[in-house]
């Protein structure tokens, strides 16, 4: 039989309180990730919930957006019509605005005549 070594026994030893130490900060580090874990697992069942309630609520109102949809495109035809009878005002009014002053309103300036004949009254 060969001679039995202590020294490999000593020295396999030693690693132990090492090891010991390692394993207990690990073990630290997991139990406090388990906990951020179980945290996060409730916030995502709570926005989960949060999602279904909107989703229930808002479920009604996709029948009614396509109602909308459809009026909207009904409506487009008439307004493209009134943009075109408008068209020819708004060259009108742009000619007016060239020949007579207007304030930030649209509204016609005011002469500045008129204060001078009221002072030529007093």
């Amino acid at each position: 039989m060969a001679p039995f070594d202590l020294g490999v026994v000593r020295d396999a030893v030693s690693l132990l309180p090492r090891l010991l130490q390692e394993l207990r900060a690990i073990h630290q580090a997991v139990e406090e990730l388990n906990a951020e874990v179980r945290l996060m697992r409730e916030g995502v069942e709570r926005i989960h919930a949060e999602t279904r309630v909107v989703g229930e609520a808002v479920s009604p109102l996709d029948e009614r957006l396509n109602e909308v949809g459809v009026a909207v495109a009904r409506l487009e035809p008439k307004i493209a019509e009134v943009s075109d009878a408008i068209h020819p005002l708004r060259r009108a009014t742009g000619l007016l605005t060239r020949r007579n002053s207007r304030d930030a309103n649209g509204r016609a300036a005011q002469a500045e005549a008129q204060p001078a004949a009221a002072d030529d009254e007093g």
